[in-house]
């Protein structure tokens, strides 16, 4: 049989964890790493490609 560990971390532990993951600031706001990104073009069922917002 296995034993799980447990521990208690104090705030200043859960502080620096979180630091050290990066995960102590807010996440960036959604839009602003989707607009560069670089997405396929899509197809439909005839095999044309759609057209889409802005695209054309």
């Amino acid at each position: 049989m296995n034993a799980c560990k447990v521990e208690h971390w104090t705030p200043e532990q859960v502080a620096a964890h979180l630091k050290a993951i990066g995960a102590d600031k807010p996440p960036q706001p959604k839009g602003s790493a989707m607009q560069y990104e670089i997405t396929a073009p899509r197809q439909g069922r005839d095999g044309k490609y759609l057209k889409r917002g802005g695209e054309y």
